[in-house]
């Protein structure tokens, strides 16, 4: 598995076995949201799905057009750290 996918199975485990649902960047953030979703409704061996939704997700998750956006302008690469880099702040935070 490339590095960037195993960042991303990385993310997507900690979100399917239910160990981010209290970070409060999951309840603000839309993409957050659509993403625990995701991870709760594929299973393992179907990773390659979510896989295909992050990287449809990661324009918004990048922002998108809006500059001021958390992540805008970062690399599809650098993403999947990021938001484990985030959402372990935000909790670490509490």
């Amino acid at each position: 598995m490339e590095q960037f996918d195993k960042q991303v199975y990385e993310l997507y485990e900690l979100l399917h076995k239910g160990d981010a649902v209290d970070f409060p960047g999951l309840r603000k953030s839309a993409a957050y949201q659509e993403l625990f979703q995701a991870a709760q409704d594929t299973e393992p061996e179907d990773f390659g799905e979510f896989l295909g939704l992050f990287e449809y997700l990661a324009f918004h998750l990048a922002g998108g057009e809006d500059d001021k956006a958390r992540f805008f302008g970062k690399s599809m690469e650098e993403l999947p750290d990021l938001i484990l880099q985030d959402m372990e702040s935000v909790n670490g935070s509490n």
